[in-house]
């Protein structure tokens, strides 16, 4: 085996092990602030309010499966847009302008997606947390 393989497959080994290691650690499931265990949902039963989970959390399933739909569609249409822009530039036929036409479909669509993946990142991120 070369040398420059052998340091290639150690590479890949080391990269793919460091991706995997933090699988193994079972951290503890940190608790919501909010639950029913919690100092706050303890003193709101105690209080006499309702605190079923159910119904405090009705709204923000309905908000997050919208919030999905929305998001997964705006980036089918940026996706479609990425590609009609490609199209378009193998419709150019080395026209200049219609080149640059298309490479700003494809570089406004670009910049739509990476704002819905950023969108959606921080979705996730508020819906886990919460």
């Amino acid at each position: 085996m070369p040398r420059s393989l052998t340091r290639r497959v150690a590479r890949v080994a080391s990269l793919t092990a460091l991706l995997i290691a933090p699988l193994a650690a079972f951290a503890q499931d940190i608790p919501r602030p909010f639950g029913n265990d919690s100092l706050v949902g303890t003193l709101a039963n105690s209080a006499g309010y309702e605190t079923s989970e159910r119904d405090a959390t009705f709204f923000a399933e309905a908000l997050g499966s919208v919030t999905f739909a929305l998001l997964s569609f705006t980036g089918l249409l940026f996706t479609i847009l990425i590609l009609y822009g490609g199209y378009r530039w193998m419709l150019a036929r080395g026209n200049e302008s219609e080149i640059d036409k298309a490479k700003s479909i494809i570089r406004s669509a670009i910049i739509g997606l990476i704002v819905t993946l950023a969108s959606y990142s921080v979705w996730l991120t508020i819906t886990y947390f919460i």
